[in-house]
């Protein structure tokens, strides 16, 4: 998709490589170095950072790819903007990040910085990011807690943008509230129910706000919704569900 000069690719694929120095001052260098070279051609540095990910899906340590995530979120929250939005590559990037986010079990560190990379692209690529998102909410299976927590922080930190996807976000997971029974799943989908009615209102408070995002049009749903935390799920052994 991208051409790199071939010795700041040489350069780049070193950084990588030695991102999984065991110092944290070593690796925090080496983000800053990584993430001047991508801001310079942000396009050949994702594609870069991408394959490395998928070349190395196992085998390195969280702190190597949180390097490696966390640079890319970085490049994409500075440069994204330059980047074609609908290109097959933004694409592969979404899929890739979702992939890399959903993969396993849940290990917080690296998980959260893919779940930051995601809502850059879902700020940049609504459509995409979304539709791959919600592509991971199969019908009467939980999806992953990042999947959720990446639409609650893109409700949050965009809310105009994430609101034209809301009626169909909750048809797909109002029937799975049910098999909610882990606290920490009942944390993050209280939360997201939070954040959902948030945007709403704040796509409402223009002078002259779009009439198929109206309050009314949500209530029912979100009313359901949120009567099941209110009900069901108030004597919650985590604390931070009740709350």
């Amino acid at each position: 998709f991208f051409e790199m000069n071939c010795d700041v690719s040489r350069i780049i694929s070193s950084l990588l490589e030695c991102a999984k120095d065991a110092a944290d001052n070593v690796r925090d260098e080496i983000e800053v170095a990584l993430v001047k070279l991508g801001t310079k051609d942000p396009g050949p540095f994702l594609v870069q950072a991408k394959e490395f990910l998928q070349k190395h899906k196992r085998g390195i340590s969280t702190g190597h790819r949180v390097v490696v995530l966390s640079s890319m979120r970085k490049v994409m929250r500075e440069r994204g903007r330059d980047l074609v939005h609908d290109s097959p590559f933004m694409v592969e990037l979404i899929q890739a990040v979702n992939k890399d986010m959903t993969n396993g079990d849940i290990y917080t560190e690296w998980q959260n910085v893919a779940c930051s990379l995601m809502v850059e692209l879902c700020s940049l690529c609504p459509d995409a990011a979304s539709k791959e998102l919600m592509a991971q909410i199969p019908t009467m299976q939980l999806p992953n807690y990042f999947v959720m927590k990446s639409l609650a922080d893109f409700a949050h930190s965009h809310p105009s943008k994430f609101i034209p996807y809301l009626k169909n976000i909750m048809t797909k997971i109002l029937p799975l509230l049910s098999l909610v029974k882990q606290d920490n799943m009942k944390w993050i989908f209280a939360v997201s129910f939070g954040r959902f009615a948030e945007a709403i209102l704040q796509c409402n408070v223009d002078p002259e706000p779009n009439p198929a995002y109206a309050v009314s049009e949500f209530a029912a749903t979100m009313n359901t919704a949120l009567n099941i935390v209110h009900t069901e799920w108030v004597n919650a052994r985590e604390l931070r569900v009740r709350a």
